[in-house]
């Protein structure tokens, strides 16, 4: 086989299966926007904790024009 070819064959698998994972990832539950800054740290550093308060009054959920106000 060329090279070329062997470069086609590999880009369209790697498609593949890059759209196959998203489709699967597509599918699972989504999770609670309140957890994004609650499983990094095992002890929450001060300037992530300002970041997480200045993030949370930002957060929309659903379709509607649900804030959350506090992350805690």
């Amino acid at each position: 086989m060329r090279q070329k070819s062997l470069e086609e064959e590999l880009e369209s698998r790697l498609k593949q299966d890059v759209l196959a994972a998203f489709k699967r990832a597509e599918t699972l539950k989504k999770p609670d926007p309140a957890e994004l800054f609650t499983d990094v740290y095992a002890e929450e550093p001060w300037n992530i904790r300002e970041q997480r308060d200045r993030t949370a009054a930002r957060i929309y959920i659903g379709t509607g024009m649900t804030i959350i106000l506090n992350c805690v």
